[in-house]
C-alpha cells in the first residue's frame, strides 16, 4: 500500500513538473486578447480629466463608441471592459488605485459571472491573466480565485501546447488564417473600445417578443448575495477617492435579457440598498443587433452606435452629474 501511494505521489509529482515547465517556457501570443488588460491600464493611468470610465466586463468591451459618448458629453471615455472570466473582484479592486477625484465611474458587472457566479473568475481565463500581465496582483487572490486558477492552469498548458505546433501551419497555409474572428489585443482602439468586430454584420433575427416576455416572468435568477456584499463595500472605496459612482446594466441583446432576467438581479440588489441607475431594459437590444459570438452577447456595429448614444443620453439625465457634461458639443 505505502509503494502505491508513493507511486501516486511520484507520477502526481512529474505531472505537475511537466504543467510546470509547460507554464513557463511556452510563449504566449503577443497579440493574446487578455494582453489588453495591460493596455488597459495605461491608459486609466495616463487619460485626464474629466474623465468618464467604464467598468464591466466583454459586452461592454464590444458595446460602446468611446469617442461618440466622448464627443457627446465632452468628457474623455476609458473603456475598462475587457472579459467576463477574470471576475469583477480583480479588475474593481485592481482599477481603485487609478481612481481620482471626480471620475465618473459606470461600474456594470456581468449578469452571469459576477451576479450569478460570484465574480471570481473562470478557469479558462485566469491563468492566461496572470501570465499576460506578469503574475499582477497574484498575492492578493482569494481563495477561490486560486483555485480556479490551479484548475484552470492543466487547460491552459495544453491549449498554448497545441497552438505552439499549429503556428506554423497557419503561417504556411493562407487558408488558415481568419477562418472566424479572432479575439486580439490589436482589435482594441485607443479608448479601450474593440472595434475589429464592427465590420461583422448585424444579424436578420426576428423575435416572438410576447413569448419571450412571458418565458423571462417565469424564470428564477439565483445571485451570489455574497457578490452583492462585495460590491456595495469596493463601491463606498471608490466614493472615498472621490468618484462619482453608478451602476450600469449590462450591455445585452434581447436573448441574453431573457436568459439571466436582470429584473430578479436588480431586486435582490435593493435588498443590500444598491440599484442601477436605469432600468435594465434600457441597455437591452434586438438581437439583430448582436452578431453570431458568445451567445449573442456582443453587439454588432449598429447596437453599439445605439448603445453609445443610449448611455449618453442616459448620463445627461443624471442631473447631479450634468455640471460635469459641455453640453455645447
Amino acid at each position: 500500500m505505502r509503494k502505491f501511494i508513493f507511486k501516486i505521489f511520484v507520477i502526481s509529482g512529474i505531472v505537475a513538473l511537466i504543467f510546470f515547465l509547460m507554464l513557463i517556457c511556452l510563449p504566449m501570443d503577443k497579440d493574446c486578447y487578455i494582453r489588453e488588460y495591460n493596455k488597459k491600464i495605461e491608459i486609466i493611468k495616463t487619460t485626464p480629466n474629466p474623465r468618464l470610465i467604464l467598468i464591466g466586463a466583454s459586452t461592454l468591451a464590444f458595446g460602446v463608441d468611446s469617442k461618440q459618448i466622448s464627443d457627446s458629453l465632452g468628457i474623455n471615455v476609458i473603456n475598462m471592459g475587457l472579459h467576463a472570466g477574470i471576475g469583477a473582484r480583480y479588475y474593481l479592486d485592481d482599477y481603485l488605485q487609478y481612481i481620482r477625484k471626480g471620475d465618473i465611474v459606470l461600474i456594470s458587472p456581468s449578469y452571469y459571472s459576477d451576479f450569478i457566479e460570484g465574480a471570481n473568475g473562470f478557469p479558462e481565463t485566469m491563468p492566461d491573466l496572470m501570465i499576460a500581465t506578469n503574475w499582477r496582483n497574484i498575492e492578493k487572490l482569494n481563495i477561490y480565485q486560486i483555485l480556479q486558477l490551479i484548475k484552470g492552469t492543466p487547460f491552459y498548458c495544453l491549449r498554448n501546447f497545441m497552438d505552439f505546433f499549429k503556428s506554423p501551419i497557419k503561417e504556411f497555409d493562407p487558408k488558415q488564417k481568419n477562418l472566424e474572428f479572432h479575439f486580439i489585443a490589436s482589435g482594441f482602439n485607443e479608448y479601450g473600445d474593440e472595434i475589429s468586430h464592427w465590420i461583422i454584420p448585424s444579424k436578420n433575427i426576428k423575435q416572438n417578443i410576447e413569448a419571450e416576455e412571458t418565458k423571462i416572468s417565469n424564470k428564477i435568477t439565483k445571485v451570489d448575495e455574497n457578490f452583492l456584499v462585495y460590491l456595495k463595500d469596493i463601491i463606498d472605496n471608490y466614493k472615498r477617492k472621490g468618484a462619482y459612482v453608478l451602476l450600469m446594466p449590462e450591455i445585452s441583446s434581447h436573448k441574453n435579457y431573457v436568459e439571466y432576467n436582470p429584473i430578479q438581479i436588480k431586486n435582490i440588489m435593493n435588498k443590500y440598498d444598491m440599484d442601477f441607475f436605469t432600468n435594465p431594459k434600457n441597455l437591452e437590444f434586438h438581437d439583430s443587433c448582436s452578431y453570431d459570438e458568445w451567445g449573442a452577447a456582443h453587439l454588432s456595429r449598429e447596437g453599439v452606435t445605439q448603445a453609445s448614444q443610449r448611455i449618453a443620453t442616459l448620463l445627461r439625465g443624471q442631473m447631479h452629474l450634468r455640471h460635469l457634461f459641455d453640453y455645447n458639443n
